[in-house]
């Protein structure tokens, strides 16, 4: 779980320093499909939980991305 959270901090401040917030934004977004869809190769398909845990994770990026186009530094 420490892991996952270092990732997290580091995403979080790749995202606060980035110099072009709307291209990470775009990008975010026209990957989501993708990202949310579990690659064929697997044979198995997301849990339901595993979905929705993921496709929170990623509004909550999405979220602050947006927020910090909103608030100048």
């Amino acid at each position: 779980m420490g892991h996952v959270k270092a990732l997290e901090y580091g995403l979080r401040l790749v995202i606060a320093t980035h110099p072009a917030p709307k291209l990470v934004l775009h990008a975010l977004d026209s990957m989501a499909d993708d990202i949310l869809t579990p690659p064929s190769f697997t044979g198995e398909a997301a849990s339901p939980m595993y979905q929705a845990a993921l496709q929170q994770g990623l509004g909550i990026v999405r979220e602050q991305i947006t927020e910090s186009l909103r608030s100048p530094p």
